[in-house]
């Protein structure tokens, strides 16, 4: 594929480049290139209680608790499940979530240098990097991912698609949300970066975008066509022994999250996530 290079360096709004050129392929696209996709429509008074409980701790926008909300209900979250929230930082999502689950909580993000017990979120901290978790073989139930997949740099999301294999039990499952897709393969910079990890992929810089995130987040994202989601991300997790399915998110019968009222990209919109489950 020829590369192309995208660069502004003034800017007035945001997501400039990438929302003018990048196009949200819809579900029978994506069926069409071989991808399963299923939407689940969640009432409005299920996700109103959720973010209620939310509330207690912190105010969070509305596209941050859909990513919550999501995940917690596509991973059937149980009393006493062993959750790790992958790439989660300061998240507080593992502490609501263990308070009204009973459940053993860890969090993992490479800008935790050591590992130790948060006794104040009752959590295990494990340091160290997703492509290579400190933690035992088959010892994990459930795997959330949240707004984190896309930060991943060179291969480090394929990396951790095979580390969940590893630590999760049988019929374990990892849930990623969002995912994000375009009409084509991109890997975007918000910085000046001229680096391409894989060489199929279209380069853009923007330096206006949101997408690729801040210095902890490495001013990368990772954007899927459905040919490289297929090649990098689902061929793999079915040939090591996942069930991989698509999900689409509609609340109330509506998409979401409603863009106008958000900020960010105009590809959080629908709200799509991955579920792999372990057979």
């Amino acid at each position: 594929m020829k590369l192309t290079r995208y660069i502004i360096n003034k800017f007035k709004k945001w997501n400039v480049i990438i929302d003018s050129i990048l196009t949200v392929p819809q579900i029978d696209e994506l069926k069409k290139r071989g991808l399963q996709i299923e939407v689940v429509n969640y009432d409005s008074e299920s996700f109103n209680k959720f973010k209620d409980k939310f509330l207690k701790y912190e105010k969070l926008p509305d596209k941050k608790m859909l990513e919550f909300f999501t995940t917690y209900n596509l991973l059937g979250i149980q009393r006493g499940d062993k959750l790790l929230d992958a790439a989660a930082g300061n998240s507080i999502y593992v502490k609501v979530i263990q308070d009204f689950n009973f459940i053993t909580t860890y969090i993992t993000d490479h800008i935790f240098k050591s590992t130790f017990f948060d006794d104040k979120r009752n959590t295990y901290i494990v340091a160290g990097d997703i492509s290579s978790l400190s933690i035992p073989d088959e010892s994990i139930d459930k795997i959330s991912c949240h707004h984190a997949f896309e930060h991943f740099q060179e291969q480090k999301d394929v990396e951790f698609i095979k580390e969940c294999w590893r630590v999760l039990a049988p019929r374990g499952c990892v849930v990623i949300a969002p995912i994000f897709m375009a009409d084509r393969y991109v890997e975007c910079w918000n910085i000046d970066k001229n680096t391409l990890f894989d060489s199929s992929a279209t380069l853009i810089i923007d330096k206006s975008a949101s997408l690729p995130g801040a210095d902890d987040d490495g001013h990368f994202a990772r954007i899927y066509s459905s040919d490289s989601l297929n090649e990098r991300i689902t061929n793999l997790a079915t040939q090591i022994g996942f069930k991989a399915e698509l999900f689409e998110i509609l609340i109330g019968g509506k998409r979401v999250p409603e863009m106008k009222k958000q900020f960010g990209s105009k590809l959080n919109y629908p709200l799509r996530a991955l579920k792999l489950v372990k057979k």
